[in-house]
């Protein structure tokens, strides 16, 4: 079903947004069969499902080492907890992005948070007494502002806008530049919140030897892009929070709060930074506040899915009070989703519909969607928000208990749409039928009737010869009787055009045999358990195989064969024509040439036609035809009508 779902992505019938949320619970089949895991896919599985653990462990490690090296500095800031805050800030990050990354939607985000804990092992080695490790950790302290704002502002998509990306990147480019600096050329070292042992520093070697007083200059540097980065980061996380739905807002609302606290913080920092005790603590609760990233994403997580919870009552709620109420807005007022929309399969896999049966247009890309299916069966595709975690187990919860409403949905989106293609398909046949019928007049018009005139005068000639000329005479009524027999050939094929009489007094398989005799191409033409079916299904499959039998001919190359099926099984007429032409692109198809004229042959049967062609692999065309129920009234009609006999 994910394959299905996954062509109706890419193409203009339903929505591409992130297979991996559309496809939520479904099973990946082709044509009805399971796929196999291959031994790739198993691998790469494998190695997604192991991945977060080695990360998690790898930056535990790391976490013990920082606190032992930390534990030996007797300098290391701020005193009596430089162990536990770097400790804390390491295995909060790791934990959450290990956890985060169990959440589908928020799988990057867990990537982003398991990163900042395998950089914070490395940053927050600026607790060490080694010197090499202590300049290690130093020089990344410019980096750590950027990384951190940066998890604040991707939450909790774990993606940036543009804009956003450039103010992280410029201005913690400037601070680690700013850094960087004062660690090569400056007697200080720079004002780092977690460093403050001034003459009892580690003795770092990445230090140039001299000084070029540009220590103050590098400071106020490094706190003006602090300020900026402190102050933009909540407004942006308010614009972005008053944009959004509801449900969002209950997610982002935590990490607003944590963006307004650091903000508090890294102003007090920046502003108390003359005196040193008041510089000290808000500069050590500014770090410390990097807790409580990851905290915000557990309350928020926790808020999300009191909210959906709460929503899917209210939804269920309604649906009990109005089983009439329309399933999309019940589900959008319940998620606060105005945006929420529910497409409909039709019996082509690549077609989605919506209630009003007109085609859906893909799925943007901050999209998300969410398949439901009764017994294997795609019912409904819902797209929404992508920027929850837990919508898509809303969606499946809320279309599991409305399952029944969806199929009622579902079923009349189709019927609509069915009724839209029937009418489209009846205007285009009544149109050809109308040029069918032009064609037909100016044949009769321009060859029998002249031919009939021509050979009205040669009778009038042949009868006056007759009296002065027998033998001149009857020459002449020989050469009009020529004449007789090409005119009634030139009516036979005109009739042809309309119904062939060999259809009529054969059947489908002789008709359409003594056709390929007279194509211009090689055709070879099968059959299994084919019956006589009403005109209309006769007709339909006979002018389909003959228009695309002509299409080979024309198109597919001076050297191309075709292959014809017919065969009758399990209540469906069907018919395949294969050929080894040139092929084509089917997406370049002419939707009013011949191929839509078989659709409409099709259609008006209640069948459906399905085109494969790749350039230069030849073309493959089906059709099937429901004809169990016409068969048994055609039996019936053919024994009233039947002549009854007397013993």
């Amino acid at each position: 079903m994910v394959g299905r779902l996954a062509a109706a992505l890419r193409k203009p019938g339903i929505p591409s947004a992130e297979l991996s949320a559309a496809s939520v619970g479904a099973e990946a089949v082709v044509d009805g069969a399971a796929l196999a895991p291959s031994r790739h896919s198993i691998s790469v599985s494998g190695l997604r499902r192991w991945k977060p653990a080695a990360i998690a462990a790898v930056a535990c490690a790391g976490a013990v080492w920082v606190g032992y090296e930390t534990s030996r500095n007797p300098t290391a800031w701020p005193p009596h907890l430089a162990v536990a805050v770097r400790v804390t800030i390491i295995l909060a990050l790791t934990l959450a992005g290990f956890y985060a990354q169990t959440k589908g939607i928020q799988r990057r985000m867990g990537s982003l948070l398991a990163a900042a804990g395998l950089f914070s092992c490395l940053w927050l080695m600026n607790g060490s007494a080694r010197g090499a490790l202590f300049g290690i950790g130093v020089s990344l302290s410019g980096l750590a502002p950027g990384v951190f704002y940066y998890l604040l502002l991707a939450y909790p998509t774990g993606r940036l806008s543009p804009s956003q990306w450039r103010l992280i990147a410029v201005t913690s480019a400037m601070i680690e530049i700013a850094v960087l600096l004062g660690v090569l050329v400056s007697s200080e070292l720079p004002v780092t919140p977690l460093v403050h042992c001034a003459a009892h520093c580690p003795r770092e070697p990445f230090n140039l030897g001299f000084d070029l007083g540009a220590a103050p200059f590098l400071k106020w540097v490094i706190y003006a892009n602090l300020l900026v980065l402190g102050w933009a980061t909540p407004v942006l996380l308010v614009r972005r929070y008053r944009a959004a739905s509801l449900a969002v807002r209950t997610e982002l609302a935590p990490m607003v709060i944590v963006a307004f606290a650091d903000m508090a913080l890294v102003t007090g920092f920046v502003i108390g930074s003359g005196t040193d005790p008041a510089a000290n603590v808000f500069g050590v609760a500014y770090v410390a506040l990097i807790i409580g990233i990851p905290v915000a994403i557990f309350v928020g997580m926790y808020r999300e899915r009191l909210f959906m919870a709460h929503a899917l009552a209210g939804f269920l709620t309604q649906l009990s009070r109005t089983p009439q109420a329309d399933l999309e807005t019940a589900m959008a007022e319940a998620l606060r989703d105005p945006s929420l929309k529910i497409a409909y399969p039709r019996p082509d896999p690549s077609a989605y519909v919506d209630s009003l049966g007109m085609p859906v247009d893909g799925v943007a890309e901050d999209r998300a969607s969410t398949l439901l299916e009764r017994e294997g069966r795609p019912v409904a595709l819902v797209s929404f928000d992508a920027k929850l975690a837990d919508q898509a187990q809303f969606v499946q919860a809320a279309g599991e208990t409305a399952i029944l409403w969806l199929e009622k949905e579902r079923l009349a989106a189709d019927l609509t749409a069915s009724l839209g293609d029937l009418s489209s398909s009846r205007r285009r046949l009544a149109d050809a039928g109308h040029a069918e019928r032009r064609r037909i007049q100016r044949d009769l018009h321009d060859g029998a009737q002249q031919h009939l005139l021509t050979m009205r005068v040669k009778l009038e000639l042949a009868l006056e010869a007759l009296k002065t000329d027998r033998a001149r005479g009857e020459g002449m009524l020989t050469d009009i009787g020529v004449e007789l027999d090409e005119t009634l050939e030139h009516l036979r094929s005109l009739s042809s055009g309309v119904y062939p009489p060999v259809l009529g007094q054969y059947g489908l398989v002789e008709a359409l045999r003594s056709a390929a005799r007279r194509m211009a191409i090689p055709v070879s033409v099968g059959s299994s358990g084919i019956r006589r079916h009403p005109e209309e299904v006769e007709t339909a499959v006979y002018f389909s195989c003959m228009e695309a039998l002509q299409n080979v001919s024309k198109h597919a190359g001076p050297n191309a064969t075709a292959i014809l099926e017919l065969a009758e099984w399990g209540g469906w007429l069907r018919f395949e024509i294969r050929d080894s032409g040139m092929g084509f692109a089917t997406d370049g198809v002419r939707r009013n040439g011949g191929m839509q004229n078989m659709r409409d042959r099709v259609d008006t049967v209640g069948g459906t036609l399905e085109i494969r062609s790749t350039p230069g692999a030849g073309t493959v065309i089906l059709g099937r035809i429901p004809v169990a129920r016409r068969a048994a009234e055609h039996s019936r009609r053919f024994r009233r009508t039947e002549p009854t006999t007397h013993g």
